[in-house]
């Protein structure tokens, strides 16, 4: 560790902590520090500061999790983050370390980016043990009433289950790891703080815990609690004319293996102000994956209310009914009530005003004729099915502007990348290929290769076989009903840029499916599950976190208003009653903003045959 030596001079104690041990002190031009129940000084940070998201994916010296910080009320508990030490490390590595690039990272075959994987599950094995375990202990300790505690929880486990289950760039990957290890120090410093200051013995101060990050204040009362409670703490005041005595003591000024070069040379800092809550705020990063603004708005009203005499166009085939095909799922029956009984008598919308699509129509991968070509789309949907789901996150990337004939061409045509120039219609795809991805990924990343196999859920697949087709369907019908919620509560439920909101959005709308899969479906299930499991009461808590989203919407029915909360002691009549209530009103809100049909959940397909073997 580095360290300097400095001549400190020695006061009357100010906080009259007089518990018989040497105070060590430091000064500057501008304070001096007084550390009651440590032997070092960290060298404190004040005034204007700006911080930058270094090449570690932290934030330099001004990192709550790695150097000592003025004290918030807000985030008082960042006193007792565990700090970077030899002894603390031996049990819990996986909190500093970083996975390397060409070692730890499982880049996934057949699709059409090769820059794509999952990070080692033998690599993150120790730091995923570290995370249920304290998921469990502060599941014991808040007893579903510490609302703060749970969001670092919540959040924790969100990244967790993204490194587990959502392919990324080895980038994002590291991004992700950052939060799963900042939330896992950020919880167990909660914990930590709460029982450290638990103490109701304060005539007998606890040793300063120097595996705990500390803090400076300024005010005598929270040194006070600070420094009984056993977490290190120095007391920051105006320089003042000092006595004559001098000790030595060591002054820290960097902590080993702090990383302070920023990622991006030239770029705008995370945040510019002053040292505070307003930089733990900043440095909170909740990675969250934002998706594009939704284009179109929408007279609700009249829509809903039936107002206007000009019939709804129907453009080439009627999308709010399926096509007959084999391998179409059921749709469930209360969507199929919402979507059969949608009121369609208001004035249709522009064709340029209709919402795009966040991921392929359904019934657009079933529109060949021959199965063999439906067959070739199906597969062809699987290469690019990895890194369309990670060009979601991007705001810029204009997925929902990509017509259906982009689709048809790329699906129906091999997927192999070409650097040929000429005018054959593989250029042009090529073309096509780097204007749709190119916000998210460098087309020297577009290497497919289409002999070999693709995974899905752990399936090597180099043609799929008819009996799994219909579940291909059924996924693409399950994201596509995802994003296309989340956009519309979006513009419903606006945040204005709030991170805080978009956060609580996020868990709020993840509570309707299985594992909180929001933004990608985790496990194939084996059964049905979620708004489609086969019998009410098994769907009753993922129908009343729907209704709890939709109550935030303007107009919604004051049938759904004033039902009483679902749960399994409610009736299976009135559990089905409300399910259609609900999904009428979600089918007619989409379509009075969008002005075409929406994608809805549908049945979970029986599984007949065998399947390629699984990894």
């Amino acid at each position: 560790m580095p360290e300097s030596d400095a001549r400190v001079t020695a006061p009357q104690d100010p906080a009259n902590l007089n518990d018989g041990r040497s105070l060590a002190y430091t000064r500057s031009d501008a304070y001096i520090v007084i550390s009651p129940n440590c032997d070092f000084v960290p060298e404190p940070h004040v005034g204007l500061v700006q911080v930058y998201m270094c090449t570690d994916f932290r934030y330099g010296v001004h990192d709550p999790i790695q150097w000592p910080q003025i004290f918030s009320d807000d985030f008082e508990y960042l006193c007792a983050i565990r700090r970077r030490s030899p002894v603390y490390e031996r049990r819990y590595s996986k909190i500093w370390d970083s996975p390397r690039d060409d070692v730890d990272f499982d880049h996934l075959p057949g699709i059409i980016f090769k820059n794509l994987g999952l990070l080692s599950k033998t690599w993150f094995a120790p730091l995923n043990q570290l995370v249920d375990d304290l998921a469990a202990e502060v599941q014991d300790f808040s007893r579903d009433a510490d609302v703060h505690v749970l969001h670092l929880r919540r959040t924790m486990l969100d990244a967790r289950d993204r490194i587990l289950h959502f392919p990324s760039t080895f980038r994002d990957v590291c991004v992700q790891l950052r939060t799963v290890q900042r939330y896992w120090l950020m919880g167990r410093a909660y914990l930590d703080y709460a029982r450290l200051t638990a103490r109701t013995d304060f005539d007998s101060p606890m040793a300063a815990d120097t595996r705990l990050m500390g803090t400076f204040v300024t005010h005598p009362a929270a040194l006070q609690r600070l420094h009984r409670a056993g977490i290190p703490v120095w007391h920051i005041r105006p320089n003042v004319q000092l006595d004559d005595i001098v000790v030595d003591a060591v002054v820290v000024t960097e902590e080993p293996g702090l990383v302070s070069e920023p990622l991006e040379r030239g770029g705008a800092p995370i945040y510019s102000g002053l040292v505070g809550t307003a930089l733990f705020d900043a440095a909170k990063v909740v990675v969250a994956l934002p998706l594009p603004s939704t284009q179109g708005k929408g007279m609700l009203k009249a829509v809903l209310t039936g107002v206007g005499a000009v019939m709804y166009h129907v453009r080439g085939r009627d999308k709010f009914l399926d096509p007959v095909h084999d391998w179409m799922p059921k749709r469930l029956r209360a969507w199929d009530v919402a979507m059969t009984s949608v009121d369609r008598s208001g004035p249709a919308k522009r064709q340029d005003a209709l919402w795009g699509y966040w991921t392929p129509e359904p019934a657009l991968l079933l529109g060949p004729q021959t199965i063999e070509r439906t067959r070739r789309y199906l597969l062809n949907w699987l290469r690019i099915r990895t890194a369309w789901v990670y060009l979601l996150a991007f705001p810029d990337s204009g997925v929902t502007r990509v017509p259906p004939q982009w689709w048809r061409d790329f699906l129906n045509g091999d997927v192999e990348g070409t650097t040929s120039r000429d005018d054959t219609r593989k250029a042009k795809r090529l073309e096509q290929v780097r204007a749709v991805f190119k916000v998210a990924f460098d087309t020297l990343e577009y290497v497919p290769n289409p002999r070999d196999p693709v995974d899905w859920f752990g399936y090597r697949i180099t043609e799929p076989p008819p009996s799994m087709c219909s579940f291909i369907v059924w996924e693409v019908h399950e994201l596509g009903f995802r994003y296309e919620l989340l956009a519309l509560d979006r513009i419903l439920v606006p945040c204005r840029n709030d991170a805080s909101g978009e956060s609580a959005r996020e868990q709020l709308l993840s509570r309707i499916f299985p594992d909180h899969d929001l933004y990608y479906i985790r496990n194939l299930p084996h059964k049905p599950l979620g708004l489609s499991a086969e019998l009410p009461h098994s769907r009753v808590h993922y129908l009343e976190a729907f209704r709890q989203v939709l109550l935030r919407w303007p107009l919604c029915p004051q049938a759904i208003h004033a039902a009483d909360p679902l749960a399994l002691t409610t009736p299976a009549s009135c559990i089905e009653d409300l399910e259609v209530a609900l999904t009428s009103f979600y089918v007619q809100t989409f379509f009075a903003y969008s002005g075409r049909a929406p994608i809805v959940p549908h049945a979970l397909p029986e599984f007949h045959g065998v399947w390629p073997g699984r990894q």
